[in-house]
């Protein structure tokens, strides 16, 4: 049985019931192609992202994406918060000129600028959960605590923490219907992926 995956296999393997907004602009403008007058509706149907990992900021869903091209992937986004810059990295130089060509169909080009991942960034072991600082960025609803599965009932206050910055999550644990407030930093929320597909139980490896 597996126990992680690179971030290739992840980008590879995304869930893409969960489609997420392509950035269209940015990726424009890594190419130093006109942000304007471009044909919509062509780059919404052929370029598609599929949210990795999400959380609340604010207002704004931000985290991570694969993004593909006809069922091809291409590339991966991120942004850490709302106010934050909008990252992108093509999986090759190959995938980097098949977005490009694709986006010069309407625009005249100029020498790109993007960044390309890395051999050594695409086989890097990435973690199969994640965790969150403060109950309101949380946007998935199950979970695990202490390689338990849980479902979050609602954000609360932990301990003595102020009202206006919530830290704690009421939870129910699927096994025992036990009911716990516990600190959102000890909260696992397992990353987007297809974890049938890649042959892993992560109900079994979180209790290891």
């Amino acid at each position: 049985m597996k126990t992680n995956v690179t971030l290739l296999e992840a980008l590879t393997n995304v869930n893409k019931e969960y489609t997420t907004s392509v950035n269209v602009e940015e990726f424009l403008s890594a190419f130093e192609l006109p942000t304007y007058d471009y044909d919509w509706s062509l780059v919404d149907s052929r370029l598609k992202a599929y949210g990795l990992v999400k959380w609340l900021c604010t207002d704004t869903h931000v985290g991570y994406d694969a993004v593909y091209l006809d069922d091809t992937l291409v590339a991966t986004t991120s942004q850490e918060c709302r106010k934050c810059s909008y990252k992108i990295k093509f999986v090759s130089e190959d995938a980097a000129m098949m977005v490009k060509k694709f986006l010069m169909t309407c625009f005249d080009t100029k020498e790109p600028i993007y960044t390309i991942l890395t051999e050594e960034e695409l086989n890097d072991h990435t973690p199969l959960t994640t965790h969150q600082h403060f109950s309101d960025n949380v946007l998935e609803k199950i979970g695990y605590y202490e390689g338990r599965r849980a479902e979050i009932m609602f954000n609360c206050v932990f301990s003595d923490e102020s009202d206006y910055i919530k830290q704690g999550l009421k939870i129910r644990f699927f096994d025992t219907q036990e009911e716990l407030v516990v600190r959102v930093q000890d909260f696992e929320i397992p990353m987007n992926l297809d974890f049938d597909k890649l042959n892993i139980n992560l109900d079994e490896l979180l209790k290891m």
